[in-house]
């Protein structure tokens, strides 16, 4: 579900088939890094399990009203949605959705298995490119949503996506972030910062 979180918070994949030479891994940009300290409002991985059946996940649209970017509402449609800078040089694509085979693993699998089903035949073997960051969580100053993320710079082209599957809900949230001759890990700074994880209701089992 897509809302509008005071002003914060907001998937659609893309496909985009690309050469593997001249490829670089990049580490995930500061943000997306595991907090020493997370809050208890906080949901890791095994949190996932706790989380009532009737809980309801979703993106906010952070940047409903922001001035650096804008929908592309042709790409849009229920449950994926798309925004690009005013620059042209990079988008960032949401979405959400249920997980299918994959809710049979652990959020952690899961996640891993979404992102493995979005891009795996684009780029080959993502091993050591995936690694755990986090989403911020929408309520709760500094608490997190824990996640798993890659980001990869093929001549020039910057890519980046971040995942999180909730397996006993069967449902997944995701973004990718694409930029064009600039650092795809400025973008997914701002991306990151303002589209946060609404979870109703907050409270753990």
């Amino acid at each position: 579900m897509r809302k509008q979180l005071a002003p914060l918070a907001t998937l659609s994949a893309l496909v985009l088939i690309v050469a593997l030479s001249a490829c670089s891994a990049e580490p995930g940009p500061e943000p997306t890094a595991e907090a020493s300290a997370p809050t208890l409002d906080s949901v890791s991985f095994t949190d996932g399990a706790t989380l009532p059946p009737d809980a309801d996940v979703s993106w906010g649209d952070g940047f409903a009203n922001d001035d650096n970017w804008e929908e592309v509402t042709h790409l849009t449609e229920p449950g994926r949605w798309m925004y690009i800078n005013t620059d042209r040089t990079c988008t960032a694509a949401f979405g959400g959705g249920a997980l299918g085979n994959s809710a049979v693993m652990d959020d952690r699998e899961a996640s891993d298995a979404v992102i493995t089903a979005d891009v795996g035949d684009d780029l080959g073997d993502l091993d050591g490119l995936v690694t755990d960051g986090y989403f911020l969580k929408y309520g709760s100053e500094e608490a997190q949503v824990a996640h798993r993320q890659f980001s990869i710079t093929i001549d020039g082209l910057g890519r980046f996506m971040a995942v999180r599957a909730f397996a006993a809900l069967d449902y997944s949230v995701q973004v990718m972030v694409m930029c064009d001759g600039v650092d795809v890990n400025a973008a997914v700074l701002d991306v990151l910062s303002k589209n946060v994880i609404s979870i109703e209701p907050e409270s753990l089992g």
